[in-house]
């Protein structure tokens, strides 16, 4: 059998060009083994391509080497060994240097005012909203108001019909005859008492007869006026098939309920009156915010419907407890504002926190990479490493950033971070 040795020895030996020759003369048709033919030719093919290609890796590494006129042992250990340069340093050569608009500058601690943006609605104060409530039912037959209008204090916004407000009138009318029959027998009873023509008891029957027709016309009294009937005006002549409805205070009319020939149940609300002075907002605040918040902060706000609009305010109060979503509210009282602001507006707000201590450094400085924000040092001419930050808060150009890896001096990169970004994205990939 050939030996792999004794191929290799053929491969490497000067006249490299008689291999195949001298392989050829190995008869292996003619041999015994001629069964196994094909198992030592492979054999053979796989040996001399082993042995050619350790002589060429060989050859190639000492041209290398030569080319560069290095130590062959120290250029070796160069190719084969790891690169140290750690997952968050990008070093850059000369040529890339020259070619890039990178510029630094030294990052200094900064006390800065930061802003909470918050959701919110326009709302009124619950003294100032008014449910006309009908007393008694009945029919409407007019109706003086529509949503919008503004009514005064006293003024008729509707007539309602019932028969029943006859039957009131009537009973009122009968116990206040009855009344004042009971009130004269008692008088003569009293009279006769004295010249003792009459007993105490009858006296005595006379009285808490007398009290108890009192008693229910004044029942029947109240009730007249709770309908806007004046019972001191009533007689058997003016009595009534219909009352008005008078305006509680001066107010915008919000929502009217009912319309004519309509009938409004007892203790239904006809209509909701407004009165939109006492307007103030209703900020909406996630749990992680209260602790931000006190009483007294300054509140700068727009409607939704208006991004234009600037309304001032100021927190008055907290809520003192969460919903179920962990939210709360805070109420502001606005701040001279000529604006029309009607409860149920939509707004946004910023609130202005005390003053923070941080890293106030220009957006265009802060880069994004897997869902982290860092900002660049430089370590010298051409080494920069990425340093994780977290963002506190923002303006529209700055962010004021928090991190316990920045060590001051600190040389930042404030342009041409973006292209550092793409060189470490290309290194790790």
């Amino acid at each position: 059998m050939i030996k792999e040795n004794e191929i290799t020895k053929m491969i490497l030996a000067p006249e490299k060009k008689d291999v195949f020759k001298r392989l050829n003369s190995f008869n292996f048709r003619r041999s015994p083994y001629e069964s196994s033919y094909k198992r030592i030719m492979h054999q053979i093919a796989i040996t001399i391509s082993s042995a050619i290609s350790k002589t060429y890796l060989v050859a190639l590494m000492g041209m290398l080497i030569l080319s560069c006129g290095s130590d062959p042992q120290e250029k070796a250990m160069e190719v084969n060994a790891p690169s140290n340069e750690a997952s968050d340093i990008v070093v850059l050569t000369k040529a890339q240097l020259s070619n890039s608009t990178i510029k630094t500058e030294e990052l200094g601690v900064s006390s800065v005012a930061s802003n909470t943006s918050l959701n919110g609605v326009l709302d009124i104060a619950p003294n100032q909203t008014y449910e006309v409530s009908v007393p008694w039912g009945g029919i409407v037959k007019h109706l003086y108001l529509s949503a919008g209008d503004y009514v005064k204090k006293g003024q008729p916004i509707a007539i309602l019909e019932n028969k029943e407000y006859i039957a009131l009138q009537e009973s009122y009318l009968k116990t206040l005859n009855a009344y004042k029959l009971h009130q004269k027998d008692y008088e003569r009873q009293k009279e006769l008492n004295v010249l003792k023509a009459s007993s105490d008891k009858v006296l005595q029957e006379s009285e808490t007869s007398m009290k108890e027709m009192e008693i229910e016309l004044n029942a029947l009294k109240q009730r007249l006026k709770l309908i806007s009937i004046n019972p001191d005006h009533l007689s058997a002549s003016s009595i009534q098939s219909t009352i008005t409805i008078y305006a509680p205070v001066s107010a915008y009319v919000s929502v009217v309920n009912y319309n004519n020939g309509k009938y409004v149940m007892e203790g239904d609300v006809l209509a909701t009156l407004l009165n939109p002075k006492d307007v103030f907002m209703n900020l909406y605040v996630p749990e992680k915010y209260i602790s931000s918040l006190k009483i007294g902060q300054r509140v700068e706000a727009n409607l939704i419907s208006s991004p234009s609009s600037k309304i001032q305010a100021t927190i008055t109060s907290i809520k003192k407890d969460m919903d179920e979503n962990k939210m709360t509210s805070v109420k502001c009282e606005l701040i001279n504002t000529n604006q029309l602001l009607l409860p149920g507006m939509s707004v946004v707000a910023k609130v202005e926190h005390t003053l923070q201590e941080g890293y106030n450094i220009h957006k265009s400085a802060v880069v994004t990479f897997n869902n982290q924000s860092y900002i660049i040092k430089r370590l010298n001419d051409t080494t920069f490493q990425f340093v994780e930050v977290n963002i506190v808060s923002s303006t529209d150009e700055m962010y004021l950033v928090e991190s316990a890896a920045i060590a001051i001096p600190f040389n930042l990169v404030t342009q041409g971070a973006y292209g550092l970004l793409m060189k470490l994205k290309n290194k790790e990939e």
